[in-house]
């Protein structure tokens, strides 16, 4: 209608602030620092820092380590190496040494220190009356041991029912030898073992025997068994022509050297003799 009035447009305060949008030039948002987070873990950021990699000397790895532990094992086997080897060296030395002893001991037994005297006493038959007793063998074992100038005393290597070297001998522990300073054996373990390192050939006076025999044989009475005691039968001087028993070989180094052989008692045969 015409008496309408027309409505005046409002205007804004001058003084009232412009509303300004979050993010416009003329406020930018200042993100929050880290410090200012409540809920920033620091530790676990630091862990994962450490998995990265960040923050740790480059030069170190897992690989270099492996590496490094690989070295100082294959350093450490060759020194194990290298002290096997002379520990070998020492033990073939020590060997060496071993031998060389037991040479110089030898030498020592030969030239006449440290051993008692062994020797065979001539031929005679099983059923003289050398064996009427084991007191007369001894007795001729001691005659002659004087008669050569052989000092000590000499008993007969033989056995009866009541007597035999294993009870009666003094049991050597020096070598026994030849008048010729040839070793027989070490002791009188090594004596009853039954391997001589040489025959009992030689007689006090140094005759040799060992290319004599008495009857086609090389006979020794001994009744006697290698550890020196009876065999169990012997020859007497009332045993008969085919009265047969063991005896010794003189020309054997075996267990034989006293019981390998077996003799008429009416054939001739040695006698072994033994300084005490």
């Amino acid at each position: 209608p015409s008496n309408a009035t027309a409505e005046t447009p409002t205007t804004l305060n001058a003084t009232e602030p412009p509303l300004i949008m979050p993010g416009s030039s003329s406020n930018p948002i200042t993100p929050p620092s880290t410090s200012d987070m409540p809920f920033t873990n620091s530790a676990s950021s630091q862990d994962e820092s450490a998995a990265s990699g960040i923050g740790t000397d480059p030069s170190v790895s897992s690989s270099t380590t492996v590496d490094e532990m690989s070295a100082l094992i294959n350093q450490l086997s060759s020194k194990v190496d290298e002290l096997s080897s002379k520990v070998e060296v020492e033990i073939a030395k020590t060997n060496k040494l071993g031998k060389e002893l037991d040479e110089v001991k030898e030498f020592v037994y030969s030239m006449g220190t440290g051993k008692k005297i062994v020797f065979v006493l001539g031929a005679q038959p099983g059923n003289s009356k050398s064996f009427k007793n084991i007191t007369v063998a001894d007795y001729y074992c001691q005659h002659y041991a004087e008669k050569a100038k052989l000092s000590g005393d000499f008993l007969a290597w033989i056995s009866d029912a009541e007597h035999s070297p294993a009870d009666r001998f003094t049991k050597s522990d020096v070598p026994y030898a030849l008048v010729s300073g040839e070793i027989v054996a070490k002791d009188w373990n090594h004596l009853t073992t039954g391997d001589l390192l040489t025959p009992i050939s030689l007689g006090a006076g140094g005759m040799d025997y060992s290319g004599e025999t008495v009857e086609g044989t090389h006979t020794v009475w001994t009744h006697t068994n290698v550890d020196g005691t009876w065999t169990g039968s012997g020859c007497n001087d009332d045993s008969m022509g085919g009265t047969m028993v063991m005896a010794g070989d003189l020309s054997s180094v075996s267990s034989s050297w006293t019981i390998g052989i077996v003799s008429d008692c009416s054939e001739n045969g040695f006698i072994y003799c033994f300084e005490q």
